[in-house]
């Protein structure tokens, strides 16, 4: 493995094949000299691993520096996904198309009716979490920070969710006997399961 501050396709390649999929040794002469008998999984997990490659290495095809390599691995908070998300969101709120976004238009779901107590949410997220600076809209930036998977609100909310849920006596906690009673709902949680980190609520 060279040190040149970068990740070659061959080091990810290994990596990948060793660390992440264990195949043996043999198996993986096989992928290097032999790829049309492999099985048809491994050909399906490679197929994925170049199409994410290709994605993720903008500025030289054959390497990735360290934000594509983090892109690569966590493509869920890459900025072109998030950006990607971003503009969804845009194109789903942003009614006077002025590429900000108020509180009046967050409010306001063009393809369902929310509850009182869904709109009381969404005010009381934008207010906090979405309008960082305080000046009434989000901008893009601001949006971007919102989606990003790592914001510390993602987590908040999940906690709040799981203890509504679990919390049968209603005492604001919950016990390792309401946590066991609820096993599936813990062990799906976004923060047990890094893979279902990024929300799709939008």
């Amino acid at each position: 493995m060279t040190k040149n501050g970068q990740v070659d396709w061959e080091e990810y390649l290994s990596h990948y094949l060793r660390d992440l999929l264990g195949l043996e040794e043999e198996t993986i002469k096989q992928v290097e000299k032999k790829p049309d008998t492999l099985s048809r999984d491994i050909k399906e997990s490679l197929a994925r691993l170049k199409a994410a490659w290709s994605e993720a290495a903008h500025n030289n095809p054959d390497a990735v520096n360290i934000d594509e390599f983090l892109g690569l691995e966590h493509p869920e908070s890459s900025h072109s996904f998030l950006t990607r998300r971003m503009e969804e969101l845009m194109g789903k709120f942003d009614a006077d198309d002025d590429g900000k976004l108020s509180k009046a238009e967050y409010l306001v779901d063009p393809f369902m009716d929310l509850s009182t107590e869904e709109v009381q949410d969404r005010r009381k997220e934008f207010m906090e979490v979405l309008d960082k600076n305080g000046d009434g809209v989000a901008d893009k930036k601001e949006i971007v920070q919102f989606l990003d998977p790592k914001s510390p609100h993602w987590a908040k909310d999940e906690a709040i969710s799981l203890i509504r849920q679990a919390d049968r006596d209603k005492d604001k906690m919950v016990s390792l006997e309401e946590m066991m009673a609820r096993a599936d709902l813990f062990l799906m949680s976004k923060l047990v399961s890094a893979d279902l980190s990024f929300h799709g609520e939008f």
